[in-house]
């Protein structure tokens, strides 16, 4: 595995105390290493998971974003919304075989310009210690397989619901509780890993139900239920029958 002694890395900053301490590091004239791409936002809260795949798409090396400390937040609970999220995408970079370390959420104050020097120093020797993303044609595989699943709409469901139905409860007053909802993200991460899968299996070639569960290490039972799934939303169809089993073509 090859180092990386010039990665790009894109820093989400939010604009009321992270791009502020940023501000001030320069200001103080305070050293740390020139590889940050720096966005700022209004809000850590106001990232979209898909903006941090997106950046791994387009061969980001790697993506810090950084917020106001939990309880100065500016809106009240953003940093809050932006940890639950990072939690999210930590899961997805996980399953899609990614390094999580090439993803980091992190607090700054607007009077912490040593701090964010500290934070952008430590992120960056971390980074040049993985392979570019560009490397090898598998990573950017995962990194736009991971952008495909964090773009399902049922994920992006869950994780805009999450905080009401962890604290208020569902339309039927049924509170979830954490490790419950945890459990339900993490069993719809891998589904929609599963399928965007199977949808790259039978990108040439129709395959049936036994052929996916072998490509993907998977029972044929869970990868014919995952494909009647599939069937139900257009994403396959079915090609014709070959032995008695039907084989299965993108939708």
């Amino acid at each position: 595995m090859s180092k990386n002694p010039k990665p790009k890395i894109i820093g989400f900053l939010c604009n009321w105390c992270a791009y502020a301490g940023a501000d001030l590091a320069g200001v103080s004239r305070l050293q740390y290493p020139p590889d940050l791409r720096i966005i700022r936002v209004m809000c850590s809260g106001r990232i979209d998971p898909v903006f941090i795949f997106r950046a791994f798409k387009l061969k980001a090396d790697g993506v810090l974003v950084l917020g106001c400390h939990p309880g100065d937040c500016h809106y009240q609970s953003g940093n809050y919304y932006a940890a639950r999220k990072a939690k999210f995408i930590t899961k997805v970079l996980q399953m899609c075989g990614i390094e999580s370390e090439r993803f980091m959420l992190d607090w700054v104050s607007a009077a912490e310009g040593p701090r964010f020097a500290e934070v952008v120093s430590d992120f960056t020797r971390r980074i040049q210690n993985l392979p570019p993303i560009n490397e090898t044609d598998e990573l950017e595989k995962k990194a736009e397989l991971s952008l495909k699943v964090a773009e399902t709409e049922r994920l992006r469901w869950l994780i805009g619901k999450e905080a009401d139905l962890t604290t208020q409860g569902n339309v039927y007053n049924e509170l979830i509780d954490q490790k419950q909802f945890d459990k339900i993200m993490d069993k719809n991460i891998r589904e929609s890993f599963l399928m965007h899968q199977i949808r790259s299996l039978i990108v040439d070639n129709p395959l049936k139900p036994s052929e996916i569960a072998e490509g993907l290490n998977i029972s044929a039972k869970e990868a014919f239920r995952l494909l009647l799934k599939m069937e139900d939303s257009g994403l396959v169809a079915q090609h014709d029958m070959q032995d008695r089993y039907p084989r299965f073509v993108q939708g």
